[in-house]
């Protein structure tokens, strides 16, 4: 991992560096984005029913804040570095009086690089997207201790994971007013629970919570230089 973000670096460097005798501008961008997990549900299997969790359920809202730098011609080359709040809801796959939806939240570090086009105030862009856990709730990691009866001696994020983003947005002075889907491409969590149902053949069991993100972002840059 970190001889992929000392090239990811060391690419911005030299990118800023062929165009410093150009128009390159930079400035500073936040927004509110939409979030949840993709994936299949995590089934525990039962001599009654299957027991687990669903991420079919509605998004949460989480919000991204951090700074960009674009050159300025009409086909743009652009780059970003966002601190990203998302999330998911996980709901229960058979609904009771006392079943629950577990929201969970995680943060990561966003680190887009587009390339665009830029018609008159209008623009699109789109490219590939490196995500950095950083840090979560413990939500999920005390949702999969419900099923292995004890808490998961694993980390439940895995430390990285590679995306895609495509993206529009207009311009009003100094703003960009924009909207963008992300995704990712490698799981966000993959993990696997080992179990065991008595009097069954085999006794000794497996499912795997695997998931990847989807992200609807609605910003606001501003330019400063």
């Amino acid at each position: 991992m970190r001889k992929i973000l000392s090239a990811l670096f060391f690419a911005v460097a030299i990118l800023s560096q062929t165009y410093a005798q150009k128009n390159l501008e930079w400035g500073v961008k936040a927004g509110v984005q939409l979030s949840q997990f993709r994936g299949n549900p995590l089934t525990i299997e039962s001599s009654a029913m299957p027991v687990g969790a669903s991420t079919e359920a509605p998004p949460t809202v989480g919000y991204a804040v951090g700074a960009y730098f674009k050159t300025t011609e009409s086909v743009f080359l652009q780059g970003e570095v966002m601190l990203s709040v998302k999330g998911a809801n996980i709901k229960p796959l058979a609904i009771t009086s006392t079943s629950k939806t577990t929201k969970v939240q995680y943060t990561q570090l966003d680190i887009p690089l587009s390339i665009g086009y830029r018609h008159k105030i209008w623009e699109v862009s789109g490219g590939p997207l490196i995500s950095v856990q950083l840090a979560d709730d413990g939500e999920l990691k005390k949702l999969l201790g419900t099923f292995l009866g004890k808490e998961p001696p694993f980390k439940v994020f895995v430390p990285y994971t590679f995306g895609y983003q495509l993206g529009g947005g207009v311009h009003v002075g100094k703003l960009l007013v924009g909207v963008r889907y992300l995704s990712s491409i490698m799981p966000v969590t993959s993990q696997v629970i080992n179990y065991t149902i008595p009097n069954a053949t085999p006794p000794e069991r497996q499912s795997r919570f695997e998931q990847r993100s989807s992200v609807w972002q609605f910003s606001l840059a501003l330019r400063i230089n």
